[in-house]
């Protein structure tokens, strides 16, 4: 993941939770896809997550979108700031 020319260092689990988003970038990643496929169905509270995303958004931008109530999509164009 880069902005501009220059590459956004990530966590393990940022960079999961961009691959999560990518790989359903046609429909909604849900919280208990995120925990299935982020957090490895650890126990973890929504209030995880929704930091995870607030962190990814830290450093990236505004890049997830959140349907509320529905889940989390990918909220920019492909080819977009995508590695």
């Amino acid at each position: 993941l880069y902005k501009g020319v220059l590459p956004i260092p990530l966590t393990r689990r940022e960079n999961s939770l961009i691959q999560c988003l990518l790989n359903h970038r046609d429909g909604m990643v849900t919280t208990e896809m995120i925990k299935q496929e982020v957090f490895n169905d650890l126990t973890v509270a929504d209030s995880t997550v929704r930091s995870l995303i607030n962190r990814l958004e830290g450093k990236a931008g505004d890049i997830v979108r959140n349907a509320k109530g529905i889940g989390y999509s990918l909220a920019i164009d492909r080819g977009d700031n995508e590695s």
